[in-house]
């Protein structure tokens, strides 16, 4: 018979046993953990050089493009776009590569950068940007109005009221000029203006197409609704009419294709436009707004006085046109017309003061100096680029009111 009976030996022998095993198992969970906290550590250390890489590629390709390197910016920034994912360096990546195929004409190679921010940011507002650019770069490339129409309507929806839908307004505005429908484009691009932060890049941009576009419509024989159709009276003259319409020769005989005065004979229809013009000079924006009662029309940049010749503000009217001035230097010095030293250019408009104090020789002028445009260099008098002024003054009548602000 086997001998059943308790032996504290055993006992001992299995809590060793036991003992051992529980040690064991500390121990190799232990080394469990430490080789996790190492795999971890590891991973953190691979995954901050990672980011430290991506970082620093990202800073280099920013750093070139705005020094205006583009060609290596994109060089840094492919690089970058290729082998990283989602992150906010990749994001402004693939923004800043779509920039700079645009800049060089190269819209199918932007058209890619475009897609990818918008598919792999669908979620952040960077969608809204490239969803207007991928609409750009189907309007630049023939045979794409389709697409690049769809594509500006689903950034209006997108942005509502935001900067991109002003410039998707925009570029509806333009494919619409470009079907030949100028009236159509010209209203799109007044809403675009309306819809903008006043002062804003993408307020600029509408409120050029609006001038760019109003003044061809104006110039043209296209009937509008601010414009009426005369027929000739015996009596009438390009003059007479200027007067009784309140425009300018030049608008009246440019706008009906008419070379000189005598073709406006009896019982020719004639397309005139008259207009309510006022001139609004901004002086801390190098501005001149020319408006249609409260309308904005057209805006122009400017120069104006130096600091030593600051430009009078006040209240003025056009008293005078001249075409080809002479200009009579400070000196005394008189410079003919057509003078490269002829500071007046190809156009003056002199005006009058209605307020007390302010200069009577005041004029606003084209200038032989473009580059002045912008800057405050002249000797008090507004100046234009000579295209502007030219246009400027067959759009203008004598009495026109101009009001000169800070």
């Amino acid at each position: 018979m086997t001998d059943m009976r308790f032996r504290p030996e055993r006992l001992g022998t299995s809590r060793g046993v036991l003992k051992g095993k529980i040690i064991g198992a500390l121990v190799a969970i232990l080394v469990l953990v430490i080789l996790g906290g190492a795999v971890l550590w590891l991973l953190k250390a691979l995954e901050a050089r990672a980011t430290e890489k991506l970082v620093n590629q990202y800073a280099l390709g920013k750093r070139l493009f705005d020094e205006g390197k583009h060609q290596d910016a994109a060089q840094a920034l492919s690089a970058l776009v290729r082998t990283a994912r989602k992150s906010e360096y990749v994001e402004d990546g693939l923004r800043k590569l779509g920039e700079i195929e645009e800049k060089a004409g190269n819209y199918k190679n932007a058209l890619l950068y475009w897609q990818r921010l918008a598919q792999e940011y669908a979620d952040r507002p960077a969608a809204r940007e490239a969803t207007y650019h991928i609409g750009l770069c189907f309007e630049k490339e023939p045979g794409q109005r389709s697409k690049a129409e769809e594509f500006y309507q689903r950034t209006v929806a997108l942005d509502t009221g935001g900067p991109y839908a002003v410039l998707a307004t925009c570029g509806l505005g333009r494919l619409l000029e470009s079907d030949g429908k100028i009236v159509e484009a010209r209203d799109l691009y007044k809403k675009a203006f309306q819809m903008a932060q006043q002062g804003s890049s993408e307020s600029k941009e509408a409120v050029k197409l609006l001038g760019d576009a109003n003044v061809k419509i104006i110039f043209s024989g296209r009937k509008t609704d601010d414009s009426v159709l005369y027929t000739v009276k015996p009596g009438d003259t390009v003059t007479s009419l200027g007067v009784k319409f309140n425009t300018t020769q030049a608008l009246l005989l440019k706008a009906n294709g008419i070379a000189d005065p005598a073709g406006v004979r009896v019982n020719r229809t004639i397309k005139i436009t008259p207009k309510k013009f006022n001139i609004l000079i901004k002086k801390s924006t190098f501005t001149l707004t020319l408006s249609d009662d409260t309308e904005v029309f057209k805006v122009y940049p400017i120069g104006i006085g130096a600091p030593e010749h600051p430009t009078a503000a006040g209240k003025y009217k056009i008293e005078t046109k001249m075409v080809n001035p002479t200009w009579y230097s400070p000196s005394g010095k008189v410079v003919p017309p057509g003078s490269p030293e002829n500071e007046l250019g190809t156009r003056w408009m002199g005006l009058k003061p209605l307020e007390p104090g302010l200069p009577p020789d005041l004029g606003i002028h084209a200038t032989i100096n473009p580059s002045s445009i912008g800057w405050a260099s002249s000797r008090g008098c507004p100046r234009m680029y000579q295209a502007d002024a030219e246009e400027l003054f067959d759009l203008v009548t004598l009495g026109t009111p101009v009001t000169i602000a800070e």
